[in-house]
């Protein structure tokens, strides 16, 4: 059985977890993961047939936006099997947004902490 939502322009394929169990957004001719584990934050981006692009000489960033106007930006790192990893600090933020320069594109895409939005409505 698959399950699927739309949560603001924010897909979530439940069928396999997409491919690394993560959160999948469409943006433009892309599709970007994401994957929020406690510290590490880790992104996939895949072309419009679900094919991982390949992490070398694209460059990435993401903004996470708190409660009270809050908000830091960082960088995305090459890491393993051609994911984008950042560390981060405060995990409690509401939302963040993912940018990549995907050569000389841009393209982004907004995700919601969804593990937050459950803490805000007990």
């Amino acid at each position: 059985m698959a399950l699927a939502f739309n949560i603001k322009a924010q897909d979530i394929d439940f069928k396999n977890g997409f491919m690394h169990g993560g959160i999948l957004n469409t943006a433009g001719d892309y599709k970007i993961e994401v994957i929020n584990s406690y510290r590490n934050f880790i992104v996939y981006l895949y072309d419009k047939n679900n094919k991982p692009i390949p992490n070398k000489d694209i460059t990435g960033e993401v903004s996470f936006y708190y409660n009270h106007d809050a908000s830091i930006n960082l960088k995305l790192n090459a890491g393993e099997n051609q994911s984008f990893t950042a560390e981060v600090k405060n995990a409690n933020y509401y939302y963040c947004v993912v940018s990549f320069n995907i050569y000389g594109k841009p393209v982004s895409s907004k995700f919601f902490n969804l593990a937050e939005i459950a803490k805000k409505k007990k």
